[in-house]
This record gives structure tokens, sequence and C-alpha cells, in this order.
């Protein structure tokens, strides 16, 4: 191995510390990572309290269209359907 060879591999091995920083954000990958988490089982919880309300209140009053869109709001769209639940004063009461 000669000089020019050990030093290009030294220039590649020695990376400056913006690039670490970058790379690594001061472990800043990890909380985000918790973050995305937290948020994917949240939505994930309040989807199926959603989908299993929607499903009590096919037994209470309101027409049979309000119910079904519930429903389908509750199965693929998941917390979004307790915007419908409060928005609709005739749906499940």
């Amino acid at each position: 191995m000669t000089t020019e060879e050990g030093n290009s591999i030294d220039r590649h091995v020695n990376t400056p510390k913006r690039v670490e920083r970058m790379t690594d954000g001061g472990n800043g990958g990890a909380s985000f990572a918790k973050a995305l988490v937290f948020f994917l089982l949240l939505w994930f919880i309040l989807g199926l309290i959603a989908f299993v309300y929607s499903l009590v209140c096919f037994g209470k009053s309101g027409s049979l269209l309000e119910k079904i869109i519930g429903f389908l709001l509750a199965l693929f769209f998941g917390p979004f359907y307790w915007v419908y639940y409060a928005a609709n004063s005739n749906y499940c009461r």
C-alpha cells in the first residue's frame, strides 16, 4: 500500500462532524421513530374504538344511510369517524 492509497483511505474514514450530525442527528432518528410509532399506535387505537362504536350505533337512532356512512368512515378512515360523529346531530343518539 502506497502513501497515496493510505491517505485516500484516511480521508474517507475521517468524516467531518457536520456529516455525522446530518446522518445521526444527535439521536434525532430514534426520537422520530418513537414519535412515529406513538402516532401510528394512537391512530390504530382510536380507529379500533371508532369501528366498535360504529357497530354499537347500528342499534341506536338514526337513518340506515347515516349508520352505513358511519361504519364505512370508521372502517376506512379510522379516527376521522369522530368528526362525523360530532358533526351529525342525528347520528347515534
